[in-house]
């Protein structure tokens, strides 16, 4: 007689909203390709008038097999209808304080095993209080409202997002990696991980099923791209063959400026202060590259396995 074999464990089913954005993309992808259900919530206006753009993203979502459900985040019928088909819940959308209607919908649910909601980028938990970084208390407000309606949840936090803070050398100003003068802010010394969108998405779908982050902030920080901006610049000489002209701006200056009138917006809800905000807590302050916290665990420590793209394969691209 053969031996009885163990049945797999069914993959959860997980809604995506904000599918058609950057970083929503990428989670759907990943998700589909690890084989889970996989349901995308859509607005009407995107499905019935997507435009040029939306319509080719919105055939390569369903191309992966997706099921798309019609629904918004100000509508909590097609919210509660929509969490009701599947266990589990990623939000990419790109303001966290339009999450609040979702979070009274799931815990009315009552079905939802996990739920992440939108952070990624730098833990604002952990981050230096600055004037400037006040539009992102939403997301500080957002996970204080999950942990007080008792919802289970996994935080996804990556510090910086690579295609910003590396391929433009954490100056959104520069097109390219420069190739004769760089500035640094703060000595330059502080580690910073540099995860690009694909490999977060990626480390967020290997968590879905992992009760080891069950009500844990997950910190993507790869080792090999887990290095400071001097480093970065070091091993792009290095390619380069030549040195770059180097200059620095110091905490005091940072500071100065954050006391001075804000301008407007550069892009979204990042006016130039609230840039400048980001690039202190992440490169002067370094409060992303502090020891793990009781409620904090480590992805490249739980998925060893999960190939990402490196530092030095982006520098070698860019010659």
């Amino acid at each position: 007689m053969e031996p009885l074999q163990e049945s797999p464990v069914a993959k959860s089913k997980i809604l995506i909203i904000g599918a058609t954005g950057r970083l929503g993309r990428h989670i759907t992808k990943a998700s589909a390709a690890a084989g889970h259900p996989t349901f995308l919530l859509i607005r009407r206006g995107t499905l019935k008038i997507p435009g040029p753009e939306k319509t080719a993203v919105l055939e390569d979502l369903r191309n992966l097999g997706t099921s798309i459900l019609e629904g918004s985040l100000e509508d909590k019928s097609s919210l509660l209808n929509a969490l009701k088909q599947v266990d589990v819940v990623i939000s990419a959308v790109g303001h966290a304080d339009q999450q609040f209607l979702l979070i009274e919908a799931i815990k009315e649910a009552g079905n939802i095993k996990k739920f992440y909601p939108t952070e990624y980028g730098t833990d604002f938990d952990r981050a230096t209080c600055v004037p400037s970084l006040t539009p992102m208390k939403a997301k500080i407000q957002v996970r204080r409202a999950i942990e007080a309606a008792g919802i289970p949840y996994t935080i996804v936090a990556n510090v910086a997002f690579a295609s910003i803070f590396l391929a433009h050398f954490w100056h959104l100003e520069y097109e390219s990696p420069p190739r004769d003068k760089v500035e640094f802010y703060g000595d330059g010394e502080r580690r910073v991980p540099f995860v690009f969108e694909e490999d977060v998405a990626k480390y967020l779908i290997e968590s879905v099923d992992d009760s080891r982050t069950l009500n844990k902030v997950l910190c993507v920080r790869p080792k090999l791209n887990f290095i400071s901006p001097k480093q970065v610049v070091a091993r792009w000489e290095k390619k380069l063959r030549h040195t770059l002209e180097k200059t620095y701006v110091t905490e005091e200056e940072m500071l100065k400026r954050l006391s001075e009138p804000d301008g407007p917006p550069l892009f979204d809800i990042y006016t130039p202060n609230l840039i400048l905000a980001l690039r202190y807590v992440i490169f002067v302050k370094g409060e992303m590259d502090l020891p793990l916290l009781p409620n904090e665990v480590e992805a490249d420590e739980l998925y060893p396995h999960v190939k990402y793209r490196t530092v030095e394969e982006f520098l070698d691209s860019c010659l």
